[in-house]
C-alpha cells in the first residue's frame, strides 16, 4: 500500500476522532472550558421550546397590562414587551452564541423574577419591571434607567443560555435517572425468583428508596452547580453589558436591590443552612463579587 494512502487514512481517522471528541466534549463558548455534552444542540432547542411553551401557558397575554406603554429615557413610547425584546436582542447579538433561537416574553406575574430555558427562551416577569420602575434608591452605586436595569437581568439570563446552564442541569438529571434505573434493574435481577417474579413488596421499597436517593442526589449535585452557574452568569453578564454599550455597574446595583428584598432569619446558623440548599448565592455576596468583576473589566483584564 502506498505511503500516501496510509497517511490519508491516518488523517481521516484523526479527523473522525477529533470530530467525535468535539461533539462529546466541546469547549464552553463562554468560559472556554471543556465539558461533557450528553444531548445534541437540536434536542436542547426542542426541550427549551417545549418547556417554554408549557411554562408561560396562561401567563402570557400581549393584550393585557404586560404591554402597557411607557416612556423611555429617550422619550420614545414603548411597551414592556417591546422594551424587553429589543434589549434582549441587542445583548444576544454580542453574546457568545448569537445564533441561538432566542425568544423574549414578558409574562403576567407579580414576582421579581426572570428565567431562561435551554436554547435562549427567556421569560421576564411584569412584576420585576414594575419593581424596577418604582425603585428610586441608588444603594450607593448610582442611578440607572429602566432599560439598564432590564439589561442587567437580560445579560445574566443570556449567559445562562450561551453557557448551556439549563441544558447542563437537564443532562445531570438525565444521567442520574439512567444510573438509578440501571441500579433498579440490577436489584431486580438479583431478587427475581426462579419464575422471574419479584417479591411483592420489593418494587415498592426499592422505588421509595430510589426516589429519596434521586431527590437527595439532585439537591447535593445540582445546588452547588446552580450557584456556580449563577455566579458565572453574573460575571460574564457584566462582560455582555459592556460589549452591548451598557454600564456594567448596573449589575452591582441589581444585586444590591435583591439584597434589600431578602429577609434574614436573624439566626446565622439558620441563614447558613438555608443558603446551603439555595440554588442562588446570597445577593450581598453576589454584589461584592460583581464589584470585583467590575474592577477586572475596567482594568481590561476581562472583556
Amino acid at each position: 500500500m502506498p505511503i500516501n494512502s496510509l497517511n490519508n487514512d491516518n488523517n481521516m481517522d484523526s479527523g473522525f476522532f477529533n470530530g467525535v471528541w468535539e461533539a462529546v466534549r466541546p469547549k464552553n463558548p463562554v468560559n472556554g472550558q471543556r465539558y461533557f455534552r450528553l444531548i445534541p444542540e437540536s434536542l436542547e432547542y426542542t426541550l427549551g421550546a417545549l418547556s417554554y411553551k408549557s411554562a408561560i401557558h396562561g401567563s402570557y397575554d400581549p393584550s393585557r397590562a404586560v404591554c402597557e406603554e411607557l416612556k423611555t429615557s429617550e422619550g420614545r413610547k414603548m411597551s414592556f414587551e417591546r422594551l424587553v425584546r429589543e434589549t434582549g436582542e441587542k445583548i444576544a447579538k454580542i453574546s457568545d452564541r448569537p445564533d441561538l433561537p432566542y425568544m423574549f416574553k414578558v409574562v403576567d406575574a407579580k414576582e421579581d423574577n426572570a428565567w431562561c430555558m435551554p436554547g435562549g427562551k427567556i421569560a421576564f416577569y411584569e412584576g420585576l419591571i414594575k419593581s424596577f420602575q418604582n425603585e428610586t434608591r441608588d444603594f450607593g452605586v448610582g442611578s440607572f434607567g429602566l432599560e439598564e436595569k432590564i439589561a442587567a437581568v437580560m445579560a445574566h439570563e443570556i449567559v445562562h443560555a450561551a453557557a448551556r446552564h439549563s441544558a447542563t442541569a437537564f443532562e445531570f438529571w438525565l444521567a442520574i435517572s439512567i444510573l438509578l434505573t440501571a441500579f433498579y434493574e440490577g436489584i431486580a435481577i438479583i431478587f427475581r425468583d426462579v419464575d422471574g417474579n419479584l417479591p411483592d413488596n420489593l418494587p415498592w421499597v426499592v422505588e421509595l428508596v430510589l426516589d429519596k436517593v434521586h431527590a437527595i442526589s439532585m439537591t447535593l449535585i445540582t445546588t452547588p452547580g446552580s450557584r456556580a452557574a449563577e455566579l458565572e452568569a453574573d460575571k460574564y453578564g457584566m462582560v455582555y453589558l459592556q460589549r452591548a454599550g451598557y454600564n456594567p455597574e448596573v449589575a452591582v446595583w441589581l444585586q444590591e436591590y435583591f439584597a434589600s428584598q431578602e429577609i434574614s432569619t436573624e439566626s446565622k446558623v439558620l441563614d447558613y443552612a438555608l443558603s446551603f440548599f439555595s440554588t442562588h448565592p446570597d445577593s450581598t455576596d453576589r454584589a461584592e463579587a460583581n464589584r470585583e468583576t467590575l474592577k477586572l473589566i475596567r482594568d481590561g483584564a476581562l472583556r
